[in-house]
């Protein structure tokens, strides 16, 4: 997993780490040019020969392993070549250097493979000029130090050891670059994220259990309405027709005539929500006047006998 040995690679807090071979250079954070983050290191060369700032900032060294260091440069026109060589702890013995191939005016990334000799247990980085007595500015931004011999993305650094989207062996908070910015959680935030999102996911969970409850409260609403509505259409169907003889006589139909008006008024009161109802007393006399009426149609038993009679000169004809 790609990890960045170099503790203050970004430089967006302090100077811990950085150092200068001669008294006359100047080094600073600055916000002049930057590759990301927020700050840079400047150098501003003294007239001495072989000056430049160096690191010595870097964990976890071990001796006979492959290593790849790597940073951005930012050389203005007029800087003279530049240097980098890399030593055992304090500049005890050169490992192994390099000419940079500077691109001016423009951030560019250098990267550097080496091998740690027997004895190695820290490191020390240069960025030098020559023998020249140049005293020019450069900048210098995402100082990375990790195994093997390939450069990956730079993680950013401020203070500790970082490892990509990881946390270190050692407990050091998980580091991870973002536009340049540190972003570490401790276990205490995470613990209390992890209760305020289980609080959140509850109540979410709460709503929804009583939304639920009240749709099917409403469903089943719905549904008993419709229960009543249709027991009410059925039994408007299923009111008697008032006009209909049956064979026992008019005393049937006035039994139908007599409930059905009711039936039908209860189921219309339903339905509209108006009431409509016949009184007792109004059906018994309707029920009085259809009888009368009755007796007035029903032909006399006399002359049915007679309209009847076959051969009796066909008066029932006429």
């Amino acid at each position: 997993m790609p990890e960045n040995l170099a503790k203050n690679g970004g430089l967006e807090t302090n100077l811990d780490g950085w150092h200068t071979r001669d008294g006359g250079d100047v080094i600073a954070r600055s916000a002049e040019q930057i590759a990301s983050g927020a700050y840079s290191l400047k150098t501003t060369l003294s007239a001495a020969g072989f000056s430049g700032p160096f690191f010595d900032g870097f964990i976890g060294i071990e001796a006979g392993r492959q290593y790849t260091v790597s940073f951005q440069l930012y050389v203005p026109t007029g800087n003279p070549a530049l240097f980098l060589e890399v030593y055992k702890q304090g500049h005890a013995a050169l490992i192994d250097g390099v000419s940079i191939a500077s691109t001016h005016d423009a951030w560019f990334r250098t990267e550097f493979t080496f091998t740690t000799p027997a004895g190695t247990t820290g490191l020390t980085v240069d960025v030098r000029k020559g023998a020249g007595a140049e005293t020019t500015s450069f900048y210098l931004d995402e100082l990375q130090l990790e195994p093997g011999a390939v450069a990956s993305e730079y993680i950013e650094t401020d203070g500790a050891a970082g490892v990509l989207l990881s946390a270190s062996s050692s407990g050091a908070p998980t580091i991870a670059r973002s536009v340049g910015t540190v972003l570490s959680v401790t276990s205490l935030m995470s613990a209390s994220m992890a209760r305020a999102m289980a609080t959140a996911i509850a109540a979410t969970s709460t709503a929804a259990a009583s939304v639920a409850r009240s749709v099917g409260k409403v469903l089943i609403g719905s549904e008993a309405a419709a229960a009543a509505i249709t027991r009410s259409i059925a039994k408007t169907v299923s009111v008697p027709p008032p006009w209909r003889y049956l064979a026992g006589g008019w005393t049937t139909y006035d039994a139908g005539w007599a409930t059905g008006p009711v039936t039908h008024s209860a189921a219309l009161t339903r339905v509209t929500g108006k009431a409509i109802s016949l009184p007792v007393a109004a059906t018994a006399t309707m029920t009085r006047v259809h009888r009368l009426v009755a007796r007035m149609l029903r032909p006399a038993a006399g002359i049915a006998r007679r309209d009847s009679t076959p051969g009796a000169g066909g008066a029932g004809k006429r």
